[in-house]
């Protein structure tokens, strides 16, 4: 199953992306625009979808053209008895 979560907003710079997913990490943009967070979400995100086998990514085209973030689960399988 995939889930895409897309937004129009501040965007990020190319060399942002890679470290959106790290403890702490906010976009530079964010600090700058004083918008309030501590960079726990996505970093919590990324430790679920991982405990799920799953995959998490991030794409944006630039600052102020928005983000898209990705996760990828893997189907379930049901256990039969």
């Amino acid at each position: 199953m995939q889930l895409t979560v897309q937004d129009h907003g501040i965007g990020l710079a190319p060399d942002e992306v890679a470290a959106l997913f790290r403890r702490y990490a906010r976009a530079r943009s964010a600090v700058e625009r004083e918008i309030g967070g501590l960079g726990l979400g996505l970093y919590i995100v990324r430790g679920i979808v991982e405990a799920h086998h799953g995959r998490i990514w991030a794409e944006s085209p630039g600052r102020s053209q928005g983000t898209s973030v990705h996760v990828l689960l893997p189907r379930a399988t049901v256990a039969t008895r």
